[in-house]
């Protein structure tokens, strides 16, 4: 049986995967599963860090940090590309990649982290968690469904298609805190790695500096509030009831943004104007 690493380690917010990603936008050199090159370790450095940060900002807020978790879900899977130039490393080797759509289940105890399998032989794969580090293998063609040896996660011979090949690598990231949570300490783990590190690139601590000061915004937010956000999907039909303002050429001069917006977002996040520009 495959030793759990969870037994020694804290809960983190948010992956490594989920720091690549964000860096990405700062970052021109992508490799790791085509993301910048910042290796788990590292990442989950600032996590833990970003966890701290969030479990003192919201002391007053909830009573444990299982107020923060939900049903574990799981995120996109992440393909590689292969290699397309000098400074990326391969984790894809064919010109006909396999696919793999995701895990058919996720159990009710499984934690927040990356979930990696890497082929050793075109249907053979191990199977290994940030968090829980190696889970066993699996298998494409398997006589039954691949399950991490922990049980957190069963990968089914249905979900693969394409044709993967020796060294391909497949990420699939696993939840089981709030998706604002998530992102909190995303912006903020990443924030702190631009401001902690020379990554070589003028713009990235003036953009961790500005992740890091968004996400602390967005916690006092929560704390002036005194709660954290409901994220039920229940419509409220209060919000149709309001007088947007109509520019000339017809578009909401206030972008649908009520009272309500304000007083929850009152830092003004710019991230929130430009997905619901």
């Amino acid at each position: 049986m495959a030793t759990d690493l969870r037994s020694i380690r804290a809960d983190l917010y948010a992956t490594p995967l989920d720091v690549r990603l964000m860096s990405s936008g700062v970052i021109g050199k992508q490799t790791h599963g085509d993301t910048i090159d910042v290796d788990d370790a590292r990442a989950e450095m600032f996590l833990l860090r970003a966890r701290g940060i969030i479990d003192l900002k919201l002391a007053s807020v909830i009573d444990s940090s299982s107020d923060l978790e939900v049903t574990p879900y799981q995120g996109s899977v992440l393909i590689p590309k292969a290699a397309y130039d000098e400074t990326t490393t391969a984790e894809n080797d064919t010109t006909t990649p396999g696919i793999l759509y995701g895990f058919s289940s996720i159990a009710s105890g499984a934690t927040t982290e990356l979930w990696t399998l890497t082929f050793t032989t075109t249907t053979a794969y191990t199977i290994t968690g940030s968090f829980s580090g190696s889970q066993g293998t699996g298998a494409t063609d398997g006589a039954a469904d691949s399950t991490s040896t922990n049980g957190d996660i069963t990968i089914p011979n249905d979900v693969w298609s394409g044709s993967p090949a020796v060294g391909d690598i497949f990420y699939v990231p696993v939840y089981k805190h709030q998706s604002s949570i998530v992102l909190l300490a995303t912006m903020l783990a990443t924030g702190l790695l631009f401001k902690s590190i020379s990554l070589g690139v003028g713009i990235a601590d003036n953009q961790g500096a500005k992740l890091y000061d968004d996400a602390i915004d967005l916690l006092d937010s929560i704390v002036e509030i005194g709660a954290l956000p409901d994220l039920s999907l229940a419509l409220d039909t209060t919000d149709m009831q309001v007088p947007w303002a109509i520019d000339l050429a017809g578009y909401d001069e206030t972008k649908y943004k009520s009272e309500e917006y304000e007083m929850t977002y009152t830092s003004n996040y710019s991230w929130y104007d430009r997905w619901i520009s």
